[in-house]
């Protein structure tokens, strides 16, 4: 179990540590994110953005999924604040209207009501 990952863009770019290392090891068998993909201070990244504030990154929740479909274990994620709640704050460059940044997570992350993420889908 974990969360608050990643951050920032060099731990996303060094995933393949956590993934490969999880992977590895024959004792993990689910793997479960309690939320925050990205830090408090950094914009929602939901396509709702249009156009896209200059700060954000509308490819990071895409590349989060990404990463998470690269474990073999099943993922569980579960959306942080950061994901959604905090997009109307100011800290968050009031990039975006909770409610919409909450349904872009659930179109991408829960696409497939009743299936996990991750390689094996068993959960």
């Amino acid at each position: 179990m974990f969360g608050d990952w990643p951050y920032n863009q060099n731990l996303l770019d060094n995933k393949r540590l956590l993934i490969d290392s999880v992977n590895a090891d024959p004792a993990v068998h689910l793997v479960i994110h309690v939320g925050d993909i990205h830090s408090g201070s950094m914009p929602c990244t939901s396509a709702s953005i249009l156009p896209p504030i200059t700060t954000s990154n509308p490819g990071w929740n895409q590349a989060i999924f990404a990463a998470f479909q690269q474990f073999k274990p099943p993922v569980i994620y579960t959306p942080g604040d950061n994901e959604w709640t905090d997009c109307h704050k100011t800290k968050e460059a009031s990039s975006g209207d909770p409610m919409k940044e909450l349904d872009s997570v659930r179109s991408l992350f829960f696409a497939r009501p009743g299936h996990s993420l991750g390689l094996t889908d068993n959960w």
